[in-house]
């Protein structure tokens, strides 16, 4: 069974890339025929990166974690170092024997764990299959896992911010997530525990301050009326003097001197309630103005999202009148649907819900998406001109990674040539047996965007134009990959 795109589960490789390489290379593109979304460590890292806070966002965003053990990945500082992240955000590891080792020297960590051989004399295939069961057990279990440790890291870095805590129905699932843990799937870790307990902690202040809002209302209408029945008593009172001062006119001069005392009193008393009163309704108006602040800032996020969704259903309901699907990944195809590598780095985030078009959305994400940059493979054509090909490609990503660095020492959009933010770079070998399918053809200098994304391929060519002297065609690409460009260099041959 192949997951239904965009609900895959995500799967980190961690390897050395001294000894297994090609291996975790045939391993992504197995995974992905099976309905995985793969990525591996260290590829994926651009130059000049903090590699332990990437390498972190990766291991935090993966739903399991793989190791593929070998030689080199026993001796690795930077592989123990991923194995001892992953345990601290209680991921689901599972080791895999691409070359074997002793025992001894496997990491403790992995060792009490059950194995899946690759090694010699085991075949590809079976190992796969094994795999792919492992993966999916407990799978919903696992995404929720993931989804809620994405989140509580998210409130942690915004200062755990109130506004990001859950509510309402999403706090009831997590809550029912977090009873419902059972003994060999990964347990809650301590963000998890935390998030969901300051997230009750909050639904629970914010259910008391309204239930004392109600009450301060009932009481001060509650003083109300007791004034109200204090004033009918009075007038009754009235009434009885007027029929007490026409029976008895001597006697009026006294009787109205006690009336007024009364009067007096009674008036000091009314004043004392209704500043009481006044007081409650105060108190209410501050209570009530707290809760239509916190409301209109759920009203802001909700109309936000409502905006991305509209545009969404704009997008989708543009394209089904031009007759055209919105593209998905071909199932069992570990490239793209054009033929084309697929980026092995994190794509964007495919959009829950859109805006009045695609162009629209994609100004709304840019603003973010300076941390992690348009993602940009620069494939170099092997044969007779190979190493032509090689030092144009490097001499590329070396220019990108000036221009990415000056982006990441001032603010998004004011400094540097490109208009919009660089993520990973690398500079990729394309084989003579792919270049040869029709798919792929490619000859001199070529960029190939997606259509929405032509604008950036352009860009892309104008900066290669004018700080490298390079002339580059466009070729559009029937693939979707969000923020993601590829550049072809394959002169000669």
């Amino acid at each position: 069974m192949v997951e239904e795109p965009g609900n895959k589960l995500s799967v980190f490789i961690s390897y050395a890339r001294a000894d297994s390489s090609a291996f975790a290379e045939e391993l992504v593109a197995g995974l992905e025929t099976v309905g995985f979304d793969p990525f591996l460590d260290r590829h994926d890292i651009a130059a000049g990166e903090d590699w332990e806070h990437r390498l972190g966002h990766l291991l935090q965003r993966a739903d399991t974690v793989i190791y593929i053990l070998s030689p080199a990945f026993v001796a690795s500082e930077r592989c123990e170092w991923e194995i001892r992240k992953a345990i601290a955000l209680n991921k689901r590891l599972i080791p895999i024997v691409y070359i074997d080792v002793p025992e001894e020297d496997t990491p403790e960590e992995l060792r009490r764990l059950n194995y899946i051989y690759f090694s010699k004399p085991n075949s590809f295939g079976p190992g796969l299959a094994q795999l792919t069961e492992a993966l999916r057990t407990d799978l919903g279990w696992i995404r929720e896992h993931t989804r809620l440790s994405e989140l509580g890291a998210r409130w942690q870095e915004k200062d755990s911010s109130e506004a990001l805590l859950l509510r309402g129905p999403e706090l009831a699932s997590a809550q029912a997530w977090l009873a419902g843990w059972k003994p060999g799937a990964p347990a809650p870790s301590d963000l998890h525990r935390q998030y969901i307990s300051k997230s009750a902690e909050l639904e629970q202040r914010e259910t008391n301050r309204e239930a004392q809002r109600l009450a301060e209302i009932a009481r001060a209408q509650e003083e109300r009326e007791g004034l109200l029945r204090r004033m009918a008593r009075v007038n009754r009172r009235w009434s009885i003097l007027a029929a007490v001062l026409l029976v008895a006119g001597i006697a009026a001069g006294v009787v109205a001197f006690f009336l007024y005392q009364d009067a007096e009193d009674f008036r000091a008393e009314a004043e004392s309630a209704k500043a009481d009163a006044e007081a409650a309704r105060a108190d209410a108006e501050i209570a009530r103005a707290e809760a239509d602040e916190r409301n209109a800032e759920l009203d802001q996020y909700k109309t936000n999202l409502d905006t991305i969704n509209k545009a969404y259903e704009a997008l989708k309901a543009e394209m089904e009148s031009q007759g055209e699907p919105l593209p998905l990944p071909a199932p069992g195809e570990p490239s793209r649907a054009d033929g084309e590598p697929a980026p092995a780095g994190p794509s964007s985030p495919s959009p829950a819900a859109p805006v009045t078009s695609q162009r629209a959305v994609d100004a709304a994400l840019r603003q973010t998406r300076i941390a992690s940059g348009w993602d940009i493979d620069v494939f170099w054509c092997a044969g007779p001109n190979a190493t032509a090909n090689k030092a144009e490609a490097d001499a590329i990503v070396a220019r990108l990674t000036a221009e990415q660095n000056l982006q990441l020492s001032a603010r998004a959009g004011q400094a540097g040539a490109l208009s919009y933010g660089l993520g990973r770079l690398r500079s990729r070998e394309l084989s003579e047996e792919i270049n040869s399918r029709p798919s792929y053809s490619a000859r001199g200098l070529e960029i190939r965007p997606e259509a929405r994304e032509r604008s950036e391929g352009e860009a892309l060519a104008g900066f290669l134009n004018s700080e490298m002297g390079l002339s580059a065609q466009m070729r559009i690409s029937g693939s979707s990959t969000p923020y993601y460009l590829s550049v072809f260099v394959c002169n000669g041959g």
